[in-house]
């Protein structure tokens, strides 16, 4: 079959590269079509010879899925600087469809809603003629996904990250010993109490760790400076490095090894739970706070009013099993 696979890939970005990898590992017996910069797919295009980064969608088209980043909803941003981005983003897509009737068609592990009256039109254009199941990654997903299309195709499982067993081998083997650092991304030191922060620095120095200030896409290798100079003054006598974001799998093998994680974003924080690694989330999206609800894991999430009940000793006493957990559904089926 021919597959289009409506991603998010027109920079480097962390969690749109990997879903869109787990994507094309499920879908590896069929031809996958998708847009994207050839930086932020070229993980992809190395490891699938079944995948073709396109300017326009085919014009046979057998299958659309919605995977591999891609949310409907829960704007980050001004409501209408976010309606803008969502009409030409999707717009070109809703008149192909329905230029051209696609009935197969869905959304697998996408987040959903809240919406205004503009993107829920034009959601409720893009599946017009759909016949699918369609698989979201949270309950509030489910509620916004039956409420705006009026259906009750809709199916609740979790972040397709979050599941290990639909990792690539490529992947899992970068899984060794944990290093002797931890991670430090997109978090300032005032977002944390200072009871954490002394936590945080006896557990640095006890156990002689390195600190790396990371980013997880080409965009916001631009903020590392400034959360480097901030940290810096906290850790002046550790060892404390910038990374940028140079590809999916240096970032991935940093992540999976690291002995502690600190975190606002939110495929960061997926794939350091997933593996394990004790994670500290201090969300800035919705998207995020929902996740860790869908774990059972809202202790190690503190939006800004919970920052206060943080402790360290509880975070590294955590264990995160979901990761092992097998996706019950075959959401990629056709």
């Amino acid at each position: 079959m021919n597959i289009y696979l409506h991603s998010s890939l027109n920079h480097r970005n962390f969690g749109d590269e990997l879903l869109a990898i787990i994507a094309a590992n499920e879908l590896k017996s069929h031809k996958i079509y998708l847009k994207g910069n050839d930086l932020a797919c070229n993980t992809l295009l190395k490891e699938y010879n079944n995948t073709y980064l396109i300017k326009y969608i085919p014009k046979k088209v057998d299958y659309m899925i919605f995977g591999g980043g891609g949310y409907f909803g829960a704007p980050s941003s001004k409501i209408t600087k976010w309606d803008v981005n969502f009409i030409r983003r999707f717009v070109p897509l809703m008149t192909y469809v329905l230029y051209h009737k696609i009935r197969n068609l869905k959304m697998v592990g996408t987040g959903f809603g809240p919406n205004s009256i503009i993107s829920s039109t034009i959601i409720r254009c893009i599946f017009k003629y759909s016949n699918s199941m369609n698989y979201v990654r949270d309950t509030k997903s489910l509620s916004h996904g039956n409420k705006i299309l009026k259906s009750n195709k809709f199916t609740l499982i979790r972040d397709l990250a979050s599941y290990k067993t639909l990792y690539p081998d490529f992947l899992l083997k970068l899984k060794v010993d944990k290093g002797n650092y931890i991670i430090i991304h997109d978090v300032q030191t005032n977002q944390l109490n200072d009871n954490f922060n002394k936590e945080l620095i006896n557990f640095i120095i006890s156990n002689k760790l390195k600190v790396l200030i990371i980013a997880d896409s080409d965009r916001t290798n631009s903020k590392l400076e400034s959360v480097f100079e901030d940290w810096k003054k906290l850790f002046f006598k550790n060892d404390i490095t910038i990374n940028r974001y140079i590809d999916l799998k240096t970032t991935f093998s940093l992540i999976v090894n690291s002995q502690l994680v600190i975190t606002s974003k939110l495929h960061i924080g997926i794939v350091s739970s997933t593996f394990n690694v004790p994670t500290v989330s201090i969300p800035i999206h919705i998207k995020t706070i929902r996740y860790y609800k869908s774990i059972e894991k809202e202790s190690v999430c503190f939006p800004n009013k919970e920052v206060a009940n943080m402790s360290l000793k509880m975070i590294l006493n955590q264990n995160f099993t979901h990761g092992n957990d097998h996706l019950k559904t075959n959401c990629f089926e056709l």
